[in-house]
């Protein structure tokens, strides 16, 4: 009878150990949950009672797979999350999301955030449709919620023909209210929606700021729609930020802001020629050599926060710890071959690489039928990291891929061209 209890026991305590372990931690503060798996990251999608507990993501995430995720939705977003999540300048890529019919949910990686803060947190080629609050990192954020330091690339959407759900959609985020705040963070994601579209966000709302932020992918929506923000209403701040995606809407489309309501935009910028607007409801509009140049940008902080360098973001402003990400990667054993950036990209991106040693390489980009698109490099190169720019002016949008060969190996990635 002992055996009998003691081996139960037994099977009580792993079943109850593998419901809460992710990789580690126990979910305090001192201690945080470790995030290191795409199983990691599902479980904490299921498990409610662990939305007010601390993480630490400690290892990149490859989730392309969650697009054979429950019948074609993809990725189950996480709930009302009210604890903190710390990215520590990890990747998570390839997530997808399609929630076309979902109308009473958020859609994004995190559905809700509610007094939550999510930092150092990239992702990078996902995909997320749904019908209402639609965003990359979060669907609405509320209740004095903080996100910093945080990146999207990829596509969102809103979609359907219900006209009261098919609202806010942006590429970082979908809402933002509440005393809520969205600080160094930006999105190159193509966005595609009905009202309230943005670049960075749908709608900002009821005393919250957006500072130090910036979007550069192509927006699209009907009714108030910006490179940047939507909307922005209700003693809300928009303050050392700018966009350069193309623009388009039928009704209150602007470059940086469709629709500007009791709100301040502070030292703001859109670019009137990428973004074919030459009107916004807020910010300033200037061409595309002005925004490369420094001097356009007034009260901002080319120390700490911005850095502006002409091979760095097509020659735009970058955030200073995009750079110092690149700075501090670790140095590999022997060749490594990294995911260009942006992703997706238009019409410029940049594609980097680092050879252990002194050594004759060749790097070449080609179609999605294998062909020969351009050589980037044929010759020798010295040991070190390396960064070329590749330029698709003259190409159709479409999955591209280029190729490393380098030290007796080969190496490939995909990249996504979209115009």
């Amino acid at each position: 009878m002992f055996t009998k209890n003691l081996l139960l026991i037994l099977i009580l305590l792993i079943a109850t150990t593998g419901l809460k372990a992710y990789s580690g931690g126990n979910g305090t503060e001192s201690d945080p949950y470790q995030i290191a798996t795409l199983n990691d990251l599902k479980q904490l999608s299921e498990t409610e009672n662990d939305w007010n507990k601390n993480f630490k993501q400690i290892a990149d995430i490859d989730a392309s797979e969650t697009e054979n995720w429950n019948d074609g939705k993809g990725f189950p977003p996480i709930g009302k999350f009210k604890g903190i999540y710390e990215g520590a300048n990890h990747q998570i890529t390839g997530l997808y999301i399609k929630r076309a019919t979902d109308y009473d949910i958020r859609i994004a990686l995190f559905a809700v955030l509610e007094g939550a803060k999510v930092s150092n947190l990239i992702l990078e080629n996902i995909f997320v449709e749904g019908a209402n609050s639609v965003g990359g990192l979060v669907g609405t954020s509320r209740y004095g919620s903080v996100i910093e330091n945080c990146s999207t690339s990829g596509i969102i959407k809103t979609c359907g023909n219900n006209p009261y759900v098919n609202l806010l959609c942006g590429g970082l985020a979908g809402y933002l209210k509440d005393n809520c705040k969205i600080e160094n963070s930006f999105s190159s994601c193509n966005v595609e929606g009905c009202k309230y579209v943005g670049g960075l966000v749908g709608s900002v709302t009821l005393d919250c700021t957006v500072l130090n932020s910036y979007a550069i992918g192509a927006v699209n929506g009907d009714i108030q729609t910006g490179g940047l923000v939507g909307e922005c209403f209700y003693n809300s701040t928009i303050q050392n930020c700018y966009s350069t995606g193309e623009v388009s809407g039928e009704e209150s489309t602007g470059g940086l802001i469709g629709r500007l309501e009791n709100a301040t935009v502070t030292d703001s910028y859109w670019n009137i020629e990428t973004s074919t607007q030459t009107s916004s409801a807020g910010g300033e509009g200037k061409t595309t050599s002005e925004m490369k140049n420094i001097s356009t940008y007034e009260n901002w902080d080319f120390t700490n926060i911005w850095k502006l360098e002409e091979d760095l973001n097509d020659g735009y402003p970058i955030l200073y710890w995009q750079s110092l990400n690149s700075i501090e990667e670790p140095i590999p054993a022997s060749t490594l071959l990294t995911q260009n950036y942006p992703n997706p990209f238009n019409p410029t991106t940049t594609i980097k690489f680092y050879s252990g040693t002194s050594a004759k390489v060749e790097l070449a980009v080609y179609n999605s039928q294998g062909e020969l698109v351009k050589k980037l490099l044929d010759g020798k190169i010295k040991s070190g990291y390396h960064s070329i720019k590749f330029d698709g002016s003259n190409l159709n949008s479409g999955i591209y891929y280029y190729r490393l060969i380098a030290n007796d190996k080969v190496f490939s990635k995909k990249m996504i061209l979209i115009k």
